[in-house]
């Protein structure tokens, strides 16, 4: 296929630009129903909600919406970002991604209302970048620290590196049935080579190679072009990364063992980078319990002082919806940049292989 193509140039572009064409009207296809989809949700929720006598900030999700008990739930969804960016335009097209920093200045406001009484992190996430996931923690920390109040992390699918760096920041640790914890480690990576460049098109980012593309991982002046995927990784950018990932995975080994008590040759010898069935994960002492969402809303309310049936589970407010739609579009479009993979190439807490978004 390689060589056809390379025989039939013309042939080639014409194919590029049909599928270029294709590609962005599926993308104009989705923004419209995104946006369509995004405003009967948001129109029903606030027709639908019950009302809250909390603050406006926050919403109604469970629980009695008449008690003074509020318990804040804040979700850890999808992959761990720092902060949005301004290449994210049309980030709120593919759900499930965090923001570190958003989610440490909420616990920081948190923990100045009286009215929270707790706060309950509903985590389904593999992990993300570094500062995004030890935001999250130091967000907790300063919220039990300040409010002394409780908080319980509650597994709901996956909690795994950066998801359960922020998981132990708290006082305890609940997993749903069914769910997977651990993954105590750090990637870096993807770095890709092009061998023997065949052709490219800078439109639709596509590359033809001769002998593939080859992929390097590390786990644990005259390399300036470290990185590029036209040149090898050489021995000495590989070693000098791997004393950079070495160097994050002994503080995230320290901060498990410190919070979880449990020692540092336990988790480096015998827990390792895998992430683990809820049965050993308990035994390995990576969560305290086995519980399903109302019952670590109740055991919440419990470590708060509260009944288990005066209280209501609220969340905090997202950004009002055409702000929240509009940021960013009318001044961004997608690019060949908006499209590279945003955790490629970075120290990395997270299960699983770099994706884009």
């Amino acid at each position: 296929m390689r060589n056809f193509f390379s025989e039939h140039p013309i042939l080639a572009v014409l194919m590029t630009s049909c599928l270029t064409t294709v590609f962005l009207s599926v993308v104009s296809v989705l923004l419209f129903v995104a946006i369509v989809v995004k405003s009967f949700s948001w129109l029903g929720e606030q027709l639908e909600m019950p009302v809250s006598d909390s603050s406006e900030e926050y919403s109604y999700i469970a629980g009695s919406s008449n008690s003074q008990n509020k318990l804040l739930s804040i979700k850890i969804d999808g992959v761990i970002y720092s902060s949005r960016t301004a290449n994210d335009p049309f980030d709120f097209l593919f759900p499930g991604t965090t923001y570190g920093y958003t989610i440490k200045d909420i616990l920081t406001k948190a923990a100045e209302d009286p009215d929270i009484k707790g706060v309950i992190l509903e985590i389904d996430s593999p992990g993300g970048t570094i500062n995004g996931s030890r935001a999250i923690y130091d967000g907790v920390k300063y919220f039990k620290t300040k409010s002394g109040k409780p908080v319980l992390a509650f597994i709901e699918g996956i909690g795994a590196s950066g998801a359960y760096m922020s998981a132990i920041a708290a006082d305890y640790i609940t997993a749903d049935h069914g769910s997977l914890t651990g993954s105590i480690g750090v990637i870096m990576g993807p770095f890709k080579y092009y061998n023997k460049v065949i052709s490219e098109s800078d439109f639709v980012g596509s590359v033809a190679t001769e002998n593939g593309i080859e992929y390097t991982y590390i786990t644990g002046g005259e390399d300036k072009e470290f990185g590029s995927p036209y040149k090898p990784l050489s021995e000495k950018a590989r070693n000098i990364m791997q004393q950079n990932v070495d160097t994050e995975y002994q503080s995230f080994v320290e901060l498990v063992s410190t919070d979880r008590n449990i020692s540092r040759l336990d988790i480096t010898q015998n827990i390792g980078a895998l992430v683990y069935e809820n049965t050993q994960a308990k035994e390995l002492g990576l969560i305290d319990e086995i519980k399903n969402k109302h019952e670590s809303y109740n055991h919440l309310a419990n470590m708060s002082g509260i009944t288990s049936s005066d209280y209501q589970i609220v969340g905090y407010k997202e950004n009002d919806l055409w702000s929240s739609i509009f940021s960013g579009v009318l001044s961004n479009f997608y690019s060949a940049e908006t499209l590279e993979c945003r955790l490629c190439n970075q120290m990395l807490f997270l299960y699983g292989e770099p994706r884009i978004f």
